[in-house]
């Protein structure tokens, strides 16, 4: 598939290493978070522009062609099979490890925390004037008390449910 023999998908050297093709700065964060947590950790190994393993994998954005006014050219005309093999060999095995991590910790009740980066401007669109998002779902229990801590500090802007909402599917 071209998404192997050819990884850039496309893409300029620099590109690749810009806010489009990964969260800049979160696995450093994670695993500092997941020590002082004494919590598990499973990471993605790959860029979310072959598929963006925190979007529903029937998400029409889920394999971006365009990010931040940059075109992924690799992620263009991609036929059924490509993007069936890109769910398999990136999307879920990345699930499947978060499941078979929870299969295994039956007394558990699980708490899962999405990290990412984000860009405070990006193209054609406003500044973004938050240090940090929190988002969720319908349960507020884990973003309810992180953002009770984070309203400790009066310095930081707390984007809640910003940039994005947690309510989305996937």
């Amino acid at each position: 598939p071209k998404y192997i023999s050819n990884t850039n998908l496309g893409l300029k050297r620099k590109q690749l290493k810009s806010h489009i093709a990964y969260d800049i700065g979160i696995k450093e964060t994670a695993l500092i978070l997941s020590k002082n947590l004494n919590a598990p950790l499973i990471l993605s190994n790959f860029s979310r522009l072959i598929i963006d393993p925190n979007r529903s994998k029937n998400d029409p954005t889920s394999i971006m062609q365009i990010y931040d006014g940059v075109l992924i050219l690799g992620n263009f005309n991609l036929a059924k099979s490509e993007i069936i093999e890109r769910r398999k060999n990136f999307y879920d095995t990345y699930h499947d490890a978060i499941s078979t991590f929870l299969r295994k910790k039956k007394n558990l009740t699980p708490c899962l925390i999405s990290l990412h980066s984000f860009t405070p401007k990006l193209n054609l669109q406003l500044y973004r004037p938050w240090h940090v998002g929190v988002l969720w779902g319908p349960d507020r229990r884990m973003s309810d008390l992180v953002l009770s801590e984070l309203k400790r500090y009066n310095d930081i802007c707390i984007g809640e449910n910003k940039p994005y909402s947690g309510n989305l599917k996937g």
